[in-house]
C-alpha cells in the first residue's frame, strides 16, 4: 500500500515557561498502523500505544524529554492510531496537514491536563467530519 505523508506544521502559542513547555513547529503523519510508524524508529525511543493513550499532553511532553521530536513521534504515532481504528484516509497535502495540527495545538493549548491521545482522537474526527472522509 502506497504510504500517504501530509505535513503537519504546528505553531506553539503556549509560553516557554508554561507547565507544558510545548513548542511544535512541524509534525509529519503517515497513514499506515502504528506498529509500523514505530518499527520504522528502532534506533529511537518508542512508546506502545496503551503507554501513550494513557498520558496527558504535559506528561507527554515530559517523557520526550522535553524533546521536539520525540513529541512529534508521538504525536505521529497516536494520529496513526486514530485514523486506523477509525478507518479515515488524510489527504496527502499541506493544507490537510496544517489544518489537522493546528486543531490538535488549540485542544492541546486549552487544557494540557487532558490525554494527547483525546485531543489527537477529537481532532481527527473533527477534521474527518468537516471534510466528510
Amino acid at each position: 500500500m502506497k504510504s500517504l505523508i501530509s505535513r503537519i506544521v504546528v505553531i506553539s502559542a503556549l509560553s516557554a515557561t508554561s507547565s507544558a513547555g510545548i513548542f511544535l513547529t512541524s509534525l509529519e503523519v503517515q497513514a499506515g498502523s502504528p506498529q509500523q510508524i514505530v518499527q520504522n524508529r528502532t534506533t529511537q525511543k518508542t512508546w506502545n500505544n496503551n503507554e501513550l493513550a494513557t498520558m496527558t499532553v504535559k506528561e507527554a511532553w515530559q517523557k520526550s524529554g522535553k524533546n521536539y521530536d520525540s513529541f512529534v513521534r508521538m504525536v505521529q504515532q497516536l494520529v496513526a492510531l486514530s485514523v486506523e481504528k477509525r478507518g479515515y484516509q488524510l489527504r496527502p497535502s499541506k493544507e490537510a496537514g496544517r489544518e489537522l495540527g493546528q486543531m490538535i495545538r488549540k485542544q492541546a493549548e486549552n487544557d494540557p491536563d487532558q490525554l494527547l491521545y483525546a485531543v489527537v482522537d477529537s481532532s481527527v474526527r473533527e477534521y474527518a467530519k468537516k471534510h466528510k472522509l
